[in-house]
């Protein structure tokens, strides 16, 4: 039988999952690319995801006026870093399916349309809660590691 209180929690925290991918990637795509490429990061992250999801301090119109650039370092990115890859070709399914869940049409067609989607959704399926779970906490602990290596790059002991 189904079960309506079950579906809910796992629609809820699949969105938090999303959540957590989404913030994780904006904090570790800078760390990636290196200092002073915040900006550049999340129009990266806003191309993948075929949506100004990342906003403010101009992204949006640097997007736009770099659409080729962007595109560029984004596709870049996803062929070579095999965890963010990962995670990201399977945020673009649970975006998807929220995007489903909440009847935004014209969203669905943008991503079902856009470049990471159309090349990695057959590479990458829609995952299951607890595999996207999974994804998540790892790229989480990557990011984590990244950031302790960046800091010990960058500090001034590290020099």
């Amino acid at each position: 039988m189904f079960n309506i209180f079950k579906a809910k929690r796992d629609a809820d925290k699949m969105f938090k999952l999303y959540e957590r991918a989404l913030n994780t990637a904006n904090k570790y795509l800078p760390i990636k690319l290196g200092p002073g490429n915040a900006q550049i990061a999340s129009a990266m992250l806003n191309e993948i995801l075929s949506e100004d999801v990342f906003r403010g301090n101009g992204v949006e119109l640097f997007r736009s006026e770099n659409r080729q650039l962007i595109e560029e370092k984004a596709r870049k990115v996803m062929k070579d870093d095999l965890t963010l890859r990962e995670v990201m070709a399977k945020t673009l399914w649970v975006k998807w399916l929220l995007d489903k869940a909440f009847n935004r049409i014209a969203s669905v067609a943008t991503l079902e349309n856009g470049w990471a989607y159309q090349i990695y959704s057959s590479e990458y399926p829609m995952p299951t809660l607890e595999e996207y779970e999974s994804i998540v906490t790892n790229f989480e602990k990557k990011m984590e590691f990244e950031l302790g290596k960046y800091l010990m790059e960058h500090s001034r002991g590290g020099r």
